[in-house]
Protein backbone atom coordinates (compact mmCIF):
# COMPACT_ATOMS: atom_id res chain seq x y z
CA UNK A 1 0.00 0.00 0.00
CA UNK A 2 2.87 2.37 0.77
CA UNK A 3 4.64 1.62 -2.51
CA UNK A 4 1.41 2.04 -4.48
CA UNK A 5 0.61 5.30 -2.69
CA UNK A 6 4.09 6.69 -3.34
CA UNK A 7 3.75 5.87 -7.05
CA UNK A 8 1.26 8.74 -7.30
CA UNK A 9 -2.07 7.27 -8.48
CA UNK A 10 -4.44 10.01 -9.67
CA UNK A 11 -7.74 10.55 -11.45
CA UNK A 12 -8.80 13.46 -13.70
CA UNK A 13 -10.83 16.06 -11.83
CA UNK A 14 -14.26 17.04 -13.13
CA UNK A 15 -13.93 20.33 -11.23
CA UNK A 16 -10.44 21.14 -12.51
CA UNK A 17 -9.79 24.90 -12.78
CA UNK A 18 -9.81 26.39 -16.27
CA UNK A 19 -7.10 28.92 -17.12
CA UNK A 20 -9.02 30.56 -19.94
CA UNK A 21 -6.85 33.66 -19.92
CA UNK A 22 -3.49 31.89 -19.74
CA UNK A 23 -3.74 28.85 -21.99
CA UNK A 24 -6.10 29.83 -24.82
CA UNK A 25 -5.85 28.84 -28.47
CA UNK A 26 -7.46 30.90 -31.23
CA UNK A 27 -8.27 29.41 -34.63
CA UNK A 28 -8.30 31.93 -37.48
CA UNK A 29 -10.12 30.47 -40.50
CA UNK A 30 -9.56 32.05 -43.90
CA UNK A 31 -12.99 32.35 -45.57
CA UNK A 32 -11.85 34.47 -48.50
CA UNK A 33 -13.21 33.71 -51.97
CA UNK A 34 -10.04 31.84 -52.93
CA UNK A 35 -10.70 29.35 -50.11
CA UNK A 36 -14.47 29.26 -49.67
CA UNK A 37 -15.48 30.11 -53.24
CA UNK A 38 -15.85 27.81 -56.20
CA UNK A 39 -18.34 25.09 -56.97
CA UNK A 40 -16.82 22.48 -54.66
CA UNK A 41 -15.35 24.81 -52.01
CA UNK A 42 -12.85 22.08 -51.08
CA UNK A 43 -10.71 24.58 -49.21
CA UNK A 44 -13.62 25.39 -46.90
CA UNK A 45 -14.30 21.69 -46.30
CA UNK A 46 -10.64 21.10 -45.44
CA UNK A 47 -10.67 24.11 -43.10
CA UNK A 48 -13.77 22.81 -41.31
CA UNK A 49 -12.29 19.33 -40.94
CA UNK A 50 -8.97 20.70 -39.66
CA UNK A 51 -10.73 22.94 -37.13
CA UNK A 52 -12.77 20.00 -35.87
CA UNK A 53 -9.61 17.90 -35.42
CA UNK A 54 -7.86 20.74 -33.58
CA UNK A 55 -10.77 21.20 -31.19
CA UNK A 56 -10.88 17.47 -30.45
CA UNK A 57 -7.11 17.25 -30.08
CA UNK A 58 -6.86 20.20 -27.70
CA UNK A 59 -9.32 18.95 -25.10
CA UNK A 60 -8.69 20.83 -21.86
CA UNK A 61 -7.43 24.02 -23.53
CA UNK A 62 -9.90 26.86 -24.15
CA UNK A 63 -10.32 27.37 -27.91
CA UNK A 64 -11.74 30.44 -29.64
CA UNK A 65 -12.63 31.17 -33.26
CA UNK A 66 -11.83 34.04 -35.64
CA UNK A 67 -13.22 34.24 -39.18
CA UNK A 68 -11.59 36.51 -41.71
CA UNK A 69 -11.53 37.58 -45.33
CA UNK A 70 -10.92 41.28 -46.02
CA UNK A 71 -12.00 41.96 -42.42
CA UNK A 72 -11.69 39.79 -39.30
CA UNK A 73 -14.48 38.89 -36.90
CA UNK A 74 -14.48 37.27 -33.46
CA UNK A 75 -16.88 34.35 -33.86
CA UNK A 76 -16.34 32.81 -30.40
CA UNK A 77 -14.33 33.68 -27.31
CA UNK A 78 -12.09 30.91 -25.93
CA UNK A 79 -14.22 28.15 -24.44
CA UNK A 80 -13.73 24.59 -23.21
CA UNK A 81 -17.14 23.52 -24.58
CA UNK A 82 -16.39 21.95 -27.99
CA UNK A 83 -20.06 21.89 -29.00
CA UNK A 84 -20.13 25.69 -29.15
CA UNK A 85 -17.37 25.77 -31.75
CA UNK A 86 -18.45 22.66 -33.62
CA UNK A 87 -21.92 24.11 -34.19
CA UNK A 88 -20.40 27.32 -35.56
CA UNK A 89 -17.92 25.57 -37.81
CA UNK A 90 -20.53 23.20 -39.23
CA UNK A 91 -22.68 26.01 -40.67
CA UNK A 92 -19.88 27.93 -42.43
CA UNK A 93 -20.43 28.38 -46.16
CA UNK A 94 -19.12 30.58 -49.00
CA UNK A 95 -21.62 33.30 -48.06
CA UNK A 96 -20.55 33.57 -44.42
CA UNK A 97 -18.08 36.35 -45.29
CA UNK A 98 -19.03 37.73 -48.70
CA UNK A 99 -16.45 40.54 -48.63
CA UNK A 100 -13.59 40.27 -51.12
CA UNK A 101 -9.92 39.81 -50.36
CA UNK A 102 -7.80 38.00 -47.80
CA UNK A 103 -6.29 39.96 -44.91
CA UNK A 104 -4.52 37.75 -42.34
CA UNK A 105 -3.06 40.92 -40.78
CA UNK A 106 -6.57 41.82 -39.58
CA UNK A 107 -7.01 38.34 -38.07
CA UNK A 108 -3.67 38.53 -36.25
CA UNK A 109 -4.41 42.03 -34.98
CA UNK A 110 -7.78 40.85 -33.63
CA UNK A 111 -6.11 37.83 -32.04
CA UNK A 112 -3.64 40.13 -30.33
CA UNK A 113 -6.53 42.12 -28.86
CA UNK A 114 -8.43 39.02 -27.72
CA UNK A 115 -5.32 37.54 -26.09
CA UNK A 116 -3.95 40.78 -24.64
CA UNK A 117 -2.34 40.29 -21.24
CA UNK A 118 -2.12 36.51 -21.49
CA UNK A 119 0.96 34.62 -20.34
CA UNK A 120 0.48 31.60 -22.58
CA UNK A 121 -1.59 31.60 -25.77
CA UNK A 122 -1.44 30.42 -29.37
CA UNK A 123 -2.94 31.42 -32.71
CA UNK A 124 -3.46 28.92 -35.53
CA UNK A 125 -3.91 30.35 -39.03
CA UNK A 126 -5.84 28.06 -41.38
CA UNK A 127 -5.27 29.62 -44.79
CA UNK A 128 -4.10 29.22 -48.37
CA UNK A 129 -1.56 31.96 -47.69
CA UNK A 130 -3.39 34.81 -49.40
CA UNK A 131 -2.05 38.11 -48.07
CA UNK A 132 0.43 36.37 -45.77
CA UNK A 133 3.41 38.01 -47.43
CA UNK A 134 2.10 41.56 -47.04
CA UNK A 135 4.18 43.90 -44.85
CA UNK A 136 1.18 44.43 -42.56
CA UNK A 137 0.87 40.68 -41.95
CA UNK A 138 4.59 40.35 -41.26
CA UNK A 139 4.40 43.24 -38.80
CA UNK A 140 1.42 41.71 -36.96
CA UNK A 141 3.19 38.34 -36.76
CA UNK A 142 6.16 40.07 -35.14
CA UNK A 143 3.86 41.79 -32.63
CA UNK A 144 2.33 38.44 -31.68
CA UNK A 145 5.74 36.93 -31.05
CA UNK A 146 6.77 39.96 -28.99
CA UNK A 147 3.63 39.45 -26.88
CA UNK A 148 4.53 35.80 -26.24
CA UNK A 149 1.75 34.42 -28.45
CA UNK A 150 2.71 31.36 -30.47
CA UNK A 151 1.85 31.39 -34.18
CA UNK A 152 1.04 28.19 -36.06
CA UNK A 153 -0.26 27.59 -39.59
CA UNK A 154 -2.28 24.98 -41.42
CA UNK A 155 -2.16 25.23 -45.20
CA UNK A 156 -5.17 25.03 -47.50
CA UNK A 157 -5.27 24.69 -51.27
CA UNK A 158 -7.20 27.63 -52.65
CA UNK A 159 -8.31 28.39 -56.18
CA UNK A 160 -4.84 29.78 -56.91
CA UNK A 161 -2.96 27.07 -55.04
CA UNK A 162 -1.10 27.61 -51.76
CA UNK A 163 1.32 30.42 -51.00
CA UNK A 164 3.71 28.41 -48.83
CA UNK A 165 6.41 31.07 -49.05
CA UNK A 166 4.01 33.70 -47.73
CA UNK A 167 2.94 31.57 -44.79
CA UNK A 168 6.52 30.56 -44.05
CA UNK A 169 7.52 34.22 -44.01
CA UNK A 170 5.30 34.68 -40.98
CA UNK A 171 7.76 32.36 -39.18
CA UNK A 172 5.17 30.08 -37.59
CA UNK A 173 6.37 27.66 -34.97
CA UNK A 174 5.12 24.83 -37.16
CA UNK A 175 3.56 24.56 -40.61
CA UNK A 176 1.43 21.58 -41.67
CA UNK A 177 -1.25 20.79 -44.27
CA UNK A 178 -4.82 21.21 -43.07
CA UNK A 179 -5.56 17.70 -44.31
CA UNK A 180 -3.05 16.34 -41.77
CA UNK A 181 -2.86 18.69 -38.75
CA UNK A 182 -1.40 16.13 -36.34
CA UNK A 183 2.01 17.83 -36.13
CA UNK A 184 0.44 21.15 -35.11
CA UNK A 185 -1.89 19.44 -32.63
CA UNK A 186 1.07 17.66 -31.05
CA UNK A 187 3.03 20.90 -30.84
CA UNK A 188 0.14 22.76 -29.25
CA UNK A 189 -0.37 19.92 -26.79
CA UNK A 190 3.19 20.36 -25.52
CA UNK A 191 2.86 24.12 -25.13
CA UNK A 192 0.92 26.13 -22.57
CA UNK A 193 0.10 24.54 -19.22
CA UNK A 194 1.31 21.14 -20.38
CA UNK A 195 4.85 22.44 -19.88
CA UNK A 196 4.17 23.49 -16.27
CA UNK A 197 3.92 20.38 -14.05
CA UNK A 198 2.61 22.35 -11.07
CA UNK A 199 -0.33 23.77 -13.02
CA UNK A 200 -0.95 20.55 -14.94
CA UNK A 201 -1.19 18.74 -11.60
CA UNK A 202 -4.26 20.79 -10.73
CA UNK A 203 -6.18 18.80 -13.33
CA UNK A 204 -5.85 15.57 -11.33
CA UNK A 205 -6.97 14.35 -7.91
CA UNK A 206 -4.09 12.74 -6.01
CA UNK A 207 -5.10 9.37 -4.53
CA UNK A 208 -1.65 8.60 -3.13
CA UNK A 209 -2.34 9.61 0.50
CA UNK A 210 -5.57 7.58 0.59
CA UNK A 211 -3.90 4.47 -0.78
CA UNK A 212 -0.90 4.86 1.51
CA UNK A 213 -3.27 5.20 4.49
CA UNK A 214 -4.34 1.57 3.93
CA UNK A 215 -0.95 0.62 5.39
CA UNK A 216 -2.29 1.74 8.78
CA UNK A 217 -4.80 -1.13 8.94
CA UNK A 218 -2.21 -3.84 9.82
CA UNK A 219 -0.76 -1.47 12.44
CA UNK A 220 -4.17 -1.07 14.08
CA UNK A 221 -4.49 -4.85 14.32
CA UNK A 222 -1.06 -5.05 15.92
CA UNK A 223 -1.94 -2.35 18.49
CA UNK A 224 -5.02 -4.36 19.44
CA UNK A 225 -2.93 -7.49 20.02
CA UNK A 226 -0.52 -5.63 22.25
CA UNK A 227 -3.36 -4.21 24.37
Amino acid sequence: ALVLGLSGPALPRDDAPVFAQSDAVLLALDLSASVAGGAQAQGLKDAQAAAAQLIAGLAGRPVGLILYAREAYAAAAPTTDPQVLESLIAVLDPQTLPDKGSNPAAAMALAGQMLAGTERADLVLVSDGGGAGDPAALAEAERLRASGIGLWALTLRGERGTDLDGLQALAPERLAPATDPRAVIAGLGRSGLAADPMLAGLRYRDLGPLVAALALLPLLIRFRRQS
